[in-house]
């Protein structure tokens, strides 16, 4: 059911085959899940854009589904879900924001292989040369804030860009969580 030597983190894909509802078993397609779940991951949450992906991806999938699980600190959460077998598919993105650059990494969670890697300038750079500097820039003034977040995002679309330009993933396969 899962691959042997996959990484330990805080997601984890697994396969699932469920018993498809019958008369005897009426069950909802999302206990379906949570109770093939249980016994190993205790009391799962669902997210929204799972719940709106069950039906019909269970039924069309007779029941062969897999589960993303994410650690959200407190419980394990189904945060996507994919028909068939997917597990060999479980990639992971790390960045790390420093006062001059945000490097990323992109990670076979399957292996813990890094399979990209690449860094860009921290555009927060023209708000000051470290981070008190620019915390007293943002202090006190929204739109200055403003100014330094959107900084912080155009530093990783920048190096998503160049992560997309090599990578050979469809952008529906990555999920984005937080």
């Amino acid at each position: 059911m899962e691959t042997e030597n996959r990484t330990e983190g805080w997601s984890r894909k697994i396969y699932l085959e469920l018993t498809p509802p019958s008369p005897e078993d009426n069950a909802s397609d999302q206990e379906r899940i949570l109770r093939a779940l249980r016994e190993e991951y205790g009391e799962a949450g669902c997210s929204l854009q799972v719940l709106q992906k069950l039906y019909p991806l269970c039924f069309q999938s007779e029941w062969k589904i897999t589960v993303l699980l994410v650690w959200n600190g407190k419980c394990w959460e189904l945060a996507d879900i994919e028909p068939g077998d997917t597990t060999g598919e479980h990639y992971g993105f790390c960045a790390d924001l420093g006062s001059t650059t945000l490097a990323g990494e992109l990670i076979d969670m399957n292996t813990g292989t890094v399979l990209w890697q690449k860094s860009v300038f921290n555009h927060q750079i023209v708000y000051g040369q470290d981070i008190l500097t620019r915390i007293f820039y943002g202090k006190d003034n929204s739109l200055k804030l403003e100014e330094i977040r959107k900084a912080t995002v155009d530093s990783f679309l920048e190096l998503l860009k160049k992560w997309s330009r090599t990578q050979e993933f469809q952008e529906s396969s990555v999920l984005l969580w937080s």
